[in-house]
């Protein structure tokens, strides 16, 4: 492989990596309800499935982490609505504002 390209995922990658987002998710989630803190750290995992698989993805990282949290009785009604926008307006800025690829994952989690 050059210097350069990328490899592309296998679906068993892209499904792990899902997973990976969406334990990413519930554990900023804990993490900030615990510490009391005001950042959203439940959309890092978002953020890094529309980077490495897509919207498509991050909408079912998002899905599949809101019900979870159903589940345990955490109030997410506006994790659902945050979650559906998310990925598209993440994709978007991706394209406009940052054509490189350095930082990424970083970048978009900290600023959505």
């Amino acid at each position: 492989m050059k210097k350069g390209e990328t490899k592309e995922l296998t679906l068993s990658g892209k499904v792990l990596l899902l997973l990976l987002c969406i334990v990413l998710n519930l554990t900023g989630r804990l993490l900030a309800d615990r510490l009391q803190l005001p950042l959203w750290l439940d959309t890092v995992g978002i953020s890094m499935a529309v980077c490495l698989v897509g919207a498509g993805g991050a909408l079912l990282v998002s899905i599949f982490s809101g019900f979870l949290l159903l589940l345990g009785n955490a109030s997410c009604e506006v994790y659902f609505l945050i979650g559906i926008l998310l990925p598209v307006f993440q994709k978007i800025y991706m394209r406009i504002a940052m054509p490189n690829k350095l930082f990424k994952v970083l970048k978009l989690g900290f600023l959505s």
